[in-house]
């Protein structure tokens, strides 16, 4: 679908332009239609990250369309023609929309080894709450620690997060390896409460 012809919502999140689109960069949160056309020529140009961004658009109901799964599957496949890692991480998304966890889940996986950050976040809460997987801490946390390795943001929260809510050794001893008083305090008020 070309820029042209579709109509766009706010952009609800952030999305991934690849840095070297500065005019798609620049103008993504102010201009939708100039960043996709920019995003498009990319693409069309075997950008395999600005095919993802596009997809990545229609899956966040950015780009507003009846088609919008479809849209995003699309560009999602034209990315990892291209060996992009982000394209991978966003076909992953489009599978959950049409319910194929599996698929889903090997495509995290191949954009975890690509180095994707998002991937090892994504892997380690589909261990924590059993989304396609079968539910496993250990795995879990394991993969939040390749994401925080890897940089993202959440990732050392979301270690802590399933450790105490887990509420086994593991806890303990991730709360052991973490130098800040308050986070030690929280431990032991939830294990003076019984939690």
């Amino acid at each position: 679908m070309l820029a042209d012809e579709v109509k766009f919502d706010e952009p609800l999140r952030l999305i991934a332009i690849p840095e070297e689109l500065t005019l798609a960069r620049e103008s993504y949160a102010l201009d939708l239609r100039t960043a996709l056309k920019e995003l498009e020529k990319a693409a069309l140009n075997d950008n395999g990250d600005a095919a993802a961004a596009i997809a990545h658009m229609y899956l966040n109901k950015s780009i507003v369309t009846h088609q919008r799964i479809a849209c995003a599957e699309e560009w999602a496949k034209r990315g990892m023609l291209c060996d992009s890692a982000y394209a991978h991480w966003v076909y992953a998304w489009v599978c959950t929309e049409n319910g194929d966890m599996a698929t889903c889940i090997h495509h995290l996986r191949i954009a975890l080894s690509k180095g994707f950050a998002p991937a090892a976040y994504d892997l380690g809460k589909a261990y924590e709450i059993g989304w396609g997987v079968r539910s496993n801490i250990e795995e879990s946390i394991r993969h939040f620690e390749v994401a925080k390795a890897l940089g993202h943001f959440s990732a050392g929260l979301a270690i802590l997060d399933t450790s105490l809510s887990s509420g086994s050794d593991l806890g303990r001893y991730i709360v052991a390896r973490i130098k800040y008083p308050f986070v030690k305090a929280v431990w032991n008020l939830r294990v003076l409460c019984g939690k």
